[in-house]
């Protein structure tokens, strides 16, 4: 699909592997939320998008009507793997909500619009709109088709996300 950042080949949700609670709670669940995780030997931090890229987890939290929400329901070392298993999600899913939360926010950041990728990297550009050099902004930019010809230099974390744009 071109434009598109519908990149999965195969299923990372695995559903077929779930329990029937873990079935129940994610068939009931009417949010999912992405959250950069740093794991230690005995506790879970959330930290900044950029610290989990290096070396860190993404984790996904199902968000429950009824009762607290399951918290890293899901892990991920791969952000393009959290990333895939959301957009497999909302493509089951189109009438749950998506969220970004980092260690700074309690809430989270709503993801708008049916391509996951596309719309974290306009959350994120919004939310840097006045920074040119924020490399948010320029992902924005080339997801808009306005990427420059000689190119970007990217972050290695940020030009994985750039390649898979293209």
């Amino acid at each position: 699909m071109q434009g598109s950042t519908h990149f999965m080949t195969k299923s990372l949700l695995k559903l077929e592997n779930f329990s029937p609670n873990l079935q129940a709670a994610y068939d009931a669940a009417t949010y999912f939320v992405l959250e950069a995780l740093h794991e230690t030997s005995d506790t879970v931090e959330f930290v900044l998008l950029e610290e989990a890229a290096e070396g860190g987890l993404f984790g996904i939290t199902v968000g429950l009507p009824d009762r607290p929400a399951l918290r890293v329901f899901w892990t991920f070392p791969d952000f393009g793997d959290a990333v895939a298993v959301l957009q497999e999600i909302r493509n089951l899913r189109p009438a749950a909500r998506f969220f970004f939360s980092e260690w700074s926010e309690e809430d989270g950041n709503e993801i708008q619009g049916t391509d996951i990728l596309r719309g974290m990297i306009a959350m994120r550009a919004e939310e840097n709109r006045f920074d040119p050099d924020c490399e948010w902004t320029w992902l924005a930019e080339d997801a808009a088709g306005n990427r420059p010809e000689n190119g970007r230099d990217y972050e290695p974390f940020y030009a994985a996300i750039a390649a898979r744009l293209a």
